[in-house]
């Protein structure tokens, strides 16, 4: 409606890709430009319908549109209770919006993500396409914005505060400091971790302090720049406890790390040594653990890597796919006990001095070893041992002996067979066996010395509910008494 110099617009309805926008007020003609006097209210506009961006969500608000056709202002407020962009998410976004003579301020606006939120307080200028922004964190939940990432999804929460400066559309600088609690990656957790860092000529300085199980402590420094990371870590007394989930059994012990990081980010090259104090592994007990270590394409190579045991120790050098499980490793021991280690792989009742060779295949979790053995001083099922050799295999929880001599009591006997926790199945050739010795603590009363070939059979049941072993079948073939 014309109203001498004024246009008056009421109850006026504006459609654009059927996103409706309604409109009143006064625009007041001059002589070289008009004056504006407009609300605008849009209750509910699909982001999607005015973009193709991959942005969607339902978003309303109000603003008004003051100064002249040449130079407007326009002051706005939005809300939006849900905006996705491909996997991620924000629960909510209020916040006010200021166009002024080319310049776009945006004020006291705030996103919702879960139990976090961002204040973001910045300015665009039109006519350039510079930028300044400035985001304050608090609480937010880093697994939201690590879905859609090469690597596994980072879990955990973030405080902080960001700068972000650009020009012609492009970002040139950001300074930022952030605090994270209880950061998670493959099952390992960071207690709390602080980091600062500054991009500029595209390159991002970093630099990180955090401490993780009580009393373990790391600390790094680097940059990352067109894709491609140069950083050094050092941690002092790392709880090992936290590698468990990848492991995929119980480990604990403390660990010392040095090592640089380089490549590219998503599969970078990490070389190192590492080195520990009193490490357990599935009951078995160590006194220090060190090794020169290479990860490269998700395979750790290990070097130098020794594990002391009492006065003795192992040697270890092989491959670990953190990805697959799979490995491939050498190992060699020497004037160890051997039921420190067996242990960790079988509960089969052996005790004794030994030194041993053995090349790992397999997968940590299910390993196959191939070695030779040397035991003395020791015992086997509870019958004493003065010296043994074997050449065997492990694999699915079975002892193979290709091979074995035995001398304990005065008596040899060689031969060869299976072991396991459920049966033994085992040729022998024995001589001067002493009878008494050999079946003591058992039912058998049996006198004399035996020469001769046979074959053990045993089969072992547990019964629920019951701790008691029952003998189902021995057959001794052969025998010359």
């Amino acid at each position: 409606m014309l109203n001498h110099d004024q246009i008056v617009i009421s109850r006026s309805s504006w459609r654009v890709n059927d996103q409706v926008a309604k409109v009143n007020g006064l625009v007041t003609l001059g002589k070289e430009e008009e004056y504006l006097n407009l609300n605008v209210v849009a209750d509910k506009v699909a982001l999607e319908a005015l973009t193709d961006v991959g942005i969607t969500g339902v978003v309303g608000g109000r603003a008004h549109i003051g100064g002249t056709t040449v130079a407007p202002r326009v002051d706005a407020t939005i809300s939006s209770d849900g905006i996705s962009y491909k996997e991620y998410y924000v629960d909510r976004v209020q916040g006010d919006i200021i166009y002024d003579d080319g310049l776009v301020r945006l004020e006291n606006t705030r996103l919702s993500i879960g139990e976090g939120n961002a204040k973001v307080n910045g300015q665009y200028v039109v006519d350039t396409g510079d930028f300044d922004a400035t985001v304050k964190a608090q609480n937010l939940p880093l697994d939201t914005f690590t879905k859609d990432m090469s690597t596994p999804p980072v879990t955990g929460n973030v405080d902080g505060e960001v700068r972000i400066l650009g020009k012609n559309n492009q970002v040139t600088d950001v300074v930022g400091a952030v605090e994270g609690r209880q950061i998670g990656i493959r099952g390992v957790v960071v207690d709390a971790a602080k980091a600062n860092f500054t991009h500029s000529d595209n390159r991002t300085n970093l630099t990180l302090v955090g401490n993780m199980g009580g009393d373990g402590a790391f600390s790094g420094y680097g940059y990352i720049q067109n894709g491609n990371v140069d950083a050094t870590i050092s941690g002092n007394a790392l709880p090992l406890t936290s590698l468990s989930p990848i492991i995929g059994q119980d480990v604990d012990g403390t660990l010392n790390t040095s090592i640089t990081i380089k490549g590219v980010l998503d599969n970078p090259n990490v070389t190192g040594t590492v080195w520990g104090q009193e490490v357990h592994y599935k009951g078995a007990r160590f006194d220090n653990i060190h090794g020169d270590i290479q990860l490269d394409n998700h395979v750790l190579t290990i070097t130098n890597g020794h594990v002391g045991d009492a006065s003795g120790g192992y040697d270890v050098t092989g491959w670990y796919n953190i990805n697959t499980d799979a490995l491939d490793l050498n190992a060699r021991a020497r004037a160890v006990r051997i039921e420190n280690l067996i242990r960790t792989v079988t509960d089969i009742p052996i005790t004794g001095w030994f030194e041993t060779d053995n090349h790992i295949t397999g997968t940590a979790a299910n390993p196959i070893i191939e070695g030779r053995a040397h035991l003395w001083d020791g015992s086997a099922y509870g019958k004493l041992v003065t010296n043994a050799f074997a050449k065997y295999n492990y694999k699915n929880d079975i002892l193979e002996l290709y091979r074995f001599d035995i001398e304990g009591y005065g008596a040899t006997i060689t031969g060869g067979g299976t072991i396991s926790k459920d049966a033994i199945n085992v040729d022998f050739e024995g001589k001067n066996i002493d009878m008494g010795r050999l079946l003591i603590n058992t039912d058998y009363k049996v006198d004399g010395l035996v020469s001769g070939r046979g074959i053990i059979t045993v089969l072992w049941i547990t019964l629920n509910l019951m701790d008691t072993y029952y003998l189902m079948h021995y057959r001794l073939m052969g025998g010359n008494y």
